[in-house]
């Protein structure tokens, strides 16, 4: 699954690489390291308005759910959505169609489970570049929140994610605006959702981000010695 993301980028980085205006009313610094379960808000380019780079809550809240603890309960379980199923799940077959959007990132994070533990793995495109994964999103009151979209693993992801075999889907840069594009057909929607092509992809294991207080965490590399065999 996709949890973590970093977005090692400025807001003028962005606003270069997609030639689009940022909205100025969030408070956005780059970030190594962004956890799904904190319900950040992430930069995103929405089908609401495709010109501008605005910044939504990650969980997906649909629109429907009346129960504020409901609808807290059913965002911490909406951070990805399985393009397997996300025609027909409840909180997702309506926003499929027609309320998609560009989750921007510069790398995520998966782990590789070995002897009953995880090693945490950057993942990122060779090129270095900024990249943006599929997504949905949906208006809940005043929120706008987004879940973003997972695919079988390739080859190369299905090493590293070894239990689930899990991975986002990364779209081409140009199919970026054909995703946003209204009104597409399933089969259209269904021909974005293949694995991203794993000679593009470059990964390495890094401190794990996940411990408490970690201070010192970075992207760079960090050698595992039990793992040296394996990768």
């Amino acid at each position: 699954m996709c949890y973590y993301i970093s977005i090692n980028k400025k807001k003028q980085d962005l606003k270069k690489r997609f030639k689009k205006e940022i909205d100025q009313k969030t408070l956005f610094d780059d970030s190594l390291y962004i956890n799904a379960f904190t319900k950040p808000l992430i930069p995103i380019i929405s089908t609401e308005n495709t010109d501008l780079i605005q910044f939504y809550q990650w969980g997906l809240i649909p629109f429907w759910v009346k129960d504020q603890q409901k609808a807290l309960q059913i965002q911490s379980g909406n951070f990805n959505s399985k393009c397997e199923t996300i025609f027909e799940k409840p909180s997702f077959k309506y926003s499929i169609k027609n309320k998609r959007c560009l989750v921007i990132v510069t790398g995520f994070f998966e782990y590789f489970d070995f002897n009953n533990k995880k090693y945490p793995f950057y993942i990122k495109l060779k090129s270095n570049e900024i990249f943006c994964l599929a997504g949905i999103w949906d208006n809940w009151y005043d929120k706008k929140t987004l879940s973003i979209i997972t695919t079988e693993a390739n080859p190369f992801m299905a090493r590293i994610h070894n239990t689930k075999k899990r991975m986002p889907v990364i779209l081409k840069s140009e199919d970026e605006e054909k995703w946003l594009y209204p009104n597409l057909s399933n089969e259209e929607i269904n021909s974005f959702f293949i694995p991203y092509n794993e000679n593009d992809m470059d990964a390495y294991t890094v401190i794990n981000p996940l411990v408490k207080n970690n201070a010192d965490f970075s992207l760079e590399k960090v050698v595992y010695n039990e793992l040296i065999d394996k990768f």
